[in-house]
């Protein structure tokens, strides 16, 4: 049985935002997704939560205010953060912008599928890879 997870999710994108939470909702009916227009309404809300952490965090590139770099290593900066996931989002395959995400602690980089179905599979790949500390081993297949 999955665990109950806490996905935050910062996407200056509404389109991307609402079929990223389609595609969670039928991966994982447990789990919770708060969603932020920027880095730093994200870093806000991580933030009130401790001592709780979040169980992922999804992270944009190009964002206003606070971009997904920034708000990646103001994460990393902190070390209540250390071992939350942290995914890097975004549309480009730059390989100059990926290494420096990696440089900056994401523990994955994953370009923007082209599908609904591509983006449940990169989800499903995502809770895989990087979740089973959770004692989650798998998902629904709905």
């Amino acid at each position: 049985m999955l665990l109950p997870i806490t996905v935050f999710i910062a996407d200056d994108d509404t389109d991307d935002q609402f079929f990223f939470e389609q595609a969670l909702k039928e991966l994982c009916a447990e789990c919770t997704l708060n969603m932020s227009f920027d880095g730093e309404e994200l870093i806000n809300k991580i933030q009130k939560l401790l001592p709780v952490l979040p169980d992922l965090i999804i992270l944009d590139i190009n964002m206003p205010k606070v971009n997904g770099l920034q708000a990646l290593s103001l994460i990393r900066a902190n070390p209540a953060f250390s071992r939350v996931p942290v995914i890097i989002y975004s549309t480009t395959g730059n390989p100059a912008t990926i290494k420096q995400a990696y440089e900056s602690g994401a523990n994955f980089y994953l370009r923007k599928p082209r599908s609904f179905i591509g983006l449940k599979e990169e989800i499903q790949h995502i809770f895989e890879d990087h979740l089973l500390h959770k004692g989650n081993t798998s998902l629904s297949e709905e």
